[in-house]
């Protein structure tokens, strides 16, 4: 995995690698666009959020705070979440999931 793979990313979400205990993954979003309509959780998994462009509105349990460019934040285990643009522009993240959530990406030719 190299920084032009996280950058170069277009779709909203995307994983870039998958090992035994952990996964990496992009997200990017559109100013007002979100994560999904209802906050989720990842039973058994946390996650890492390093905020790269822009700002998000994390939701995160029963709290909510502007996380910006250059702020991480961690979601424990099974907790409801849900990330929402919040600012102007794209907004784009670099995510860890330890273990993994998602099934492996397929390859890209």
């Amino acid at each position: 995995m190299d920084l032009e793979s996280i950058y170069s990313s277009y779709e909203e979400f995307r994983i870039l690698q998958t090992r035994h205990h952990s996964q990496t993954a992009v997200i990017r979003l559109e100013q007002g666009k979100a994560t999904g309509k209802e906050p989720q959780s990842h039973d058994g998994s946390e996650q890492i959020v390093l905020v790269l462009e822009g700002e998000f509105l994390a939701e995160i349990g029963d709290e909510s705070s502007v996380v910006k460019k250059g702020e991480s934040l961690v979601i424990g285990a099974g907790v409801k979440h849900k990330l929402t643009n919040h600012g102007e522009g794209t907004a784009l993240a670099f995510t860890v999931y330890a273990p993994p959530v998602y099934p492996p990406a397929l390859p890209r030719h």
